[in-house]
């Protein structure tokens, strides 16, 4: 079998467990995979061997993490061929995962927020500064993913609770609270959103053409307010709004079981790493200790 028809019989079988961009982002790697197997002189996927699977992800200059996630993508189509028995074995699960680099968690402090925003508003112009603002605020505040944001409609804003309801990761509905500043944005936003151009679409935040905004436009916004305050960060995108609300909130005391609803989190493991400890707030815990000498 040729490797175009066993990537598209594969997808067509995961169809109902994956969601559209995994399969989009599946479909790409599992391309990139068959082109270099092609190239190498395999052309059927009978063909296939631990050999090929390894000198295609030693000769991809990528991050570990990236390459381990290329590996289970690999595995997981090489166990569909397994079990329709065109293959003998699982070669993408004999290779070694590299060690997973820790990554360094990057946010924004309060002072550094301050400035953000202070930017975003200035680089506006009048047409979507309440736009972006109220991105800011959502994905700050109310710790929203890209993909959250850009699919709330305007049924889904509810003013009179100051929350909106979302779709979370897996399809997976949630009512979460936003700020009284939002509700604000929200309205002065809805005032120029109506004047759009073929605006027929009931998406909240849309473009200049009228279309629902999408998440790398959202992250470009992101990176040109931080470019323009002067900040310098690792990540420059949406998921560092995110972060840095959710350890304002962790760093202010609030309960870490309220910043994983949020967030958005299963396991609350998970949000743990979004707590930084900062040196002066704990020697001062330590400083501040109960005097127990018996003798005093």
């Amino acid at each position: 079998m040729d490797f175009e028809s066993a990537i598209e019989n594969y997808l067509h079988y995961s169809d109902n467990n994956f969601s559209k961009r995994t399969i989009e982002v599946r479909k790409y790697e599992l391309g990139r995979f068959s082109a270099f197997c092609i190239k190498n002189g395999v052309n059927n996927i009978e063909k296939l061997h631990k050999g090929l699977v390894l000198d295609f992800l030693s000769g991809l200059n990528i991050a570990n993490s990236t390459k381990i996630t290329l590996i289970v993508i690999l595995a997981a189509f090489m166990d569909y061929l397994v079990t329709e028995g065109h293959i003998l074995e699982n070669y993408a699960a004999l290779v070694k995962k590299p060690r997973r680099n820790k990554p360094v968690q990057d946010f924004l402090t309060e002072n550094e927020i301050k400035k953000f925003y202070n930017a975003i508003e200035a680089d506006a112009g009048p047409k979507f500064k309440d736009r972006n603002l109220l991105m800011v605020e959502m994905f700050l505040w109310t710790c929203l993913r890209a993909e959250e944001l850009v699919n709330i409609k305007e049924e889904d804003m509810r003013l009179d609770e100051l929350a909106v309801a979302v779709t979370r990761k897996g399809g997976e509905k949630a009512v979460l609270p936003i700020t009284p500043h939002a509700a604000e944005l929200y309205k002065n936003w809805l005032v120029v959103r109506k004047n759009f151009k073929g605006n027929t679409l009931a998406y909240v935040f849309l473009s200049s053409r009228g279309n629902r905004i999408a998440r790398r436009q959202a992250r470009q916004i992101v990176a040109k307010g931080l470019r323009h305050a002067g900040l310098s960060k690792m990540k420059r995108g949406t998921h560092l709004l995110r972060h840095s609300g959710a350890s304002f909130y962790l760093e202010a005391g609030e309960n870490p079981k309220n910043v994983q609803y949020l967030l958005g989190h299963s396991n609350l493991a998970t949000t743990a790493i979004y707590i930084h400890l900062q040196r002066a707030s704990v020697q001062n815990m330590v400083k501040n200790a109960p005097n127990i000498n018996d003798n005093e």
